[in-house]
């Protein structure tokens, strides 16, 4: 025969467990809704063009990919644009482009980004200093949205070799494997 404070131990016991489980189940749902915005966006350089040259200043057309990787649409209302090569301020800009993203899809904005006769020397004296290492580049910027009244911040960076690459041996075998 079972006892009554066994029974009522059982009865606690269900209760604890319960409400640990549903405590659980309520963080992880909280955590899987502390999606940021940044993580929910992805912006790369997809183009950029050469609109006009002057002794003291260079304009570019940017093409921008904004990729809105959340499950709500995106009102953008503007955003900047920084762009550096080899840790040197090259160009930037600005645009006051309205348009929605809509949820899991991407869209491509233009900007004109502006850059001075000082940074160009910059980046030729850089450029000149290379001997072979990779050139690097860094983006940065804000997407301004209804939703967020401070702006997302972004940034990207990379490598990008400029020195050729050397073909694959192939084997008499033509399988690539130098190794017999």
């Amino acid at each position: 025969m079972i006892s009554l404070d066994a029974v009522v131990s059982l009865r606690f016991a269900r209760m604890i467990s319960g409400t640990v489980v549903a405590a659980a189940l309520f963080m992880l749902s909280a955590c899987a809704g502390l999606m940021t915005d940044s993580d929910a966006l992805r912006v790369n350089l997809s183009g950029l063009q050469v609109l006009e040259v002057r002794l003291l200043e260079q304009r570019f057309l940017a093409d921008i990919r904004i990729q809105n990787r959340s499950w709500k649409p995106l009102d953008v209302e503007g955003f900047s644009f920084d762009l550096d090569l080899n840790g040197k301020k090259f160009v930037s800009g600005v645009s006051n482009r309205h348009v929605t993203i809509e949820a899991l899809s991407d869209a491509v904005l233009s900007v004109n980004l502006t850059g001075t006769l000082f940074g160009l020397i910059r980046q030729m004296q850089a450029f000149q200093n290379m001997e072979g290492k990779p050139f690097r580049y860094a983006f940065s910027g804000v997407l301004y949205t209804k939703n967020s009244p401070f702006g997302i911040a972004y940034s990207d960076e990379g490598e990008i070799g400029l020195e050729p690459e050397k073909p694959v041996e192939q084997s008499p075998s033509g399988t690539g494997d130098s190794n017999p």
